[in-house]
């Protein structure tokens, strides 16, 4: 099967376009919003880290806004995910989060670098420092949100930016 039909195929975490009138169907489609985020509109030169990355969507366009280097940062097995009790699912995917990531990476002839480690891992003497961090939806999902967020600051030597939505189960789960 070609590269394309593949990744047409498979099920995606982003919406992503993959070729010109190529998109994926992902859960989530962030491209009408992606001007609300604060990204800067160029990141020439600059060393970036996509903190679980999943696919790669915001990794992607950090490299489209010129970025020298971009880290995607996530784990590859959904068992290794540190859910909190509210959100652990009651039976993991066997499928590699990653996949989609590479596939993508290929189709779009990109440089991200996909790494697999967990933010609470991740260390500056690991990993070095970076101009700009983008952590989106990503810290409601974890069970000790201040070691990330610690974990976060010690990677980051410039702009952090956190964009996470309101958690509406706990929302549900409060008034239940």
């Amino acid at each position: 099967m070609e590269l394309l039909e593949q990744a047409l195929a498979r099920r995606w975490y982003h919406t992503l376009e993959l070729a010109p009138g190529q998109v994926t169907d992902g859960w989530f489609d962030l491209r009408p919003f992606v001007a609300r985020y604060g990204l800067p509109e160029r990141l020439d030169g600059m060393r970036c880290l996509d903190v679980g990355s999943w696919d790669g969507f915001w990794a992607f366009e950090l490299e489209r806004r010129g970025a020298a280097e971009v880290i995607a940062l996530d784990l590859e097995r959904e068992e290794d995910l540190d859910w909190p009790p509210r959100r652990r699912p009651a039976q993991c995917s066997d499928e590699r989060r990653g996949d989609g990531f590479r596939l993508a990476r290929e189709l779009l002839g990109s440089r991200v670098e996909r790494v697999d480690c967990s933010i609470y891992d991740a260390k500056p003497q690991d990993l070095g420092t970076f101009d700009l961090v983008f952590c989106g939806s990503v810290v409601m999902h974890l069970r000790d949100q201040l070691l990330a967020l610690e974990r976060i600051a010690g990677l980051c030597s410039g702009t952090f930016i956190s964009a996470e939505e309101y958690d509406r189960l706990a929302g549900l789960l409060r008034s239940a």
